[in-house]
């Protein structure tokens, strides 16, 4: 399911998964797809491009321990160890943090953007005026462009947060037990 929407202008022209955004790669919009094929760029020339959008090792931390959190499930599961069922609440808690901290620090998406068309723009220098203009456009260009967050995002961090609710709510009675 798509995490993030990359927007310019209120259009979207793609799409980044979990897993996309782990790797740097998007879902381009079948408009985007028309657009690039009437340019002349084939598919196979756009998989072959080292375009990225930058790499997130938060959100691939965040799966390793969503990873664990379900290895460690079924293992207590099978023993009834509560200190494994414990860890799967603390590797839960782990993935949720890392994901909360990379949506308030920003998806990579729009900073690879941005970064991809400064360096078009430096490539394409040939000391014409028009050369400004053109850097003038891709900055205009990039205050267009908006990362949104899908509902498929919000619905993984309230699934984190759900077993991180169980493991407080555990916490708390050992407290007053205590």
């Amino acid at each position: 399911m798509p995490w993030i929407d990359i927007r310019c202008s209120q259009q979207s022209f793609a799409t980044q998964t979990g897993f996309q955004t782990i790797y740097g790669v998007a879902s381009v919009s079948a408009e985007m797809e028309a657009f690039a094929e009437e340019g002349g760029r084939t598919k196979k020339d756009r998989a072959e491009s080292d375009d990225s959008l930058g790499y997130s090792p938060k959100v691939a931390l965040a799966l390793l321990c969503v990873i664990g959190a379900v290895v460690m499930s079924f293992m207590a599961f099978r023993s009834g160890d509560a200190k494994r069922s414990n860890l799967v609440g603390v590797l839960c808690a782990a993935a949720l943090l890392l994901l909360a901290a990379q949506m308030m620090m920003g998806f990579p998406a729009k900073k690879g953007i941005g970064a991809g068309m400064a360096s078009a723009s430096k490539r394409q220098t040939s000391g014409d005026p028009m050369d400004e203009m053109g850097k003038g456009m891709a900055e205009a260009m990039m205050i267009q462009i908006d990362v949104r967050h899908l509902p498929s995002l919000y619905f993984v961090l309230l699934m984190l947060g759900l077993p991180t609710l169980l493991l407080a709510n555990d916490l708390l009675d050992r407290m007053k037990k205590g």
